[in-house]
């Protein structure tokens, strides 16, 4: 195999909406700025198009009609001591929302 394993690698799932806001800003675009400064290895932020929660609100996007406020999964992988870091972040800015974490085999190319 060409590519390098991650030894320990951890995923971070945090979900949230488009419209959970921090200050004046998404709350979304808020935590990849401070996982960026606090040099993590990575984060992708996805947009779904459907989805509901605890709330049991049923959010979609349809051509005709733009939900503003759309589910928002961020990702991250990285080592366990540096996930624990992220959630750290997260717990000091997350109101509503859910985090989950799993241990996962990754290859470095």
């Amino acid at each position: 195999m060409r590519g390098e394993p991650v030894p320990d690698a951890v995923r971070l799932r945090i979900y949230l909406a488009e419209g959970d806001r921090y200050r004046q800003h998404a709350l979304y675009e808020e935590l990849l700025k401070r996982f960026h400064q606090a040099g993590l290895a990575g984060a992708t932020v996805l947009q779904a198009i459907a989805g509901f929660g605890s709330g049991n609100t049923l959010h979609t996007a349809k051509v005709l009609r733009l939900s503003g406020n759309l589910p928002i999964v961020i990702e991250l992988i990285d080592t366990a001591p540096r996930i624990d870091e992220a959630r750290q972040i997260v717990d000091g800015l997350l109101d509503s929302g859910m985090m989950t974490t799993e241990p996962i085999t990754a290859v470095r190319y």
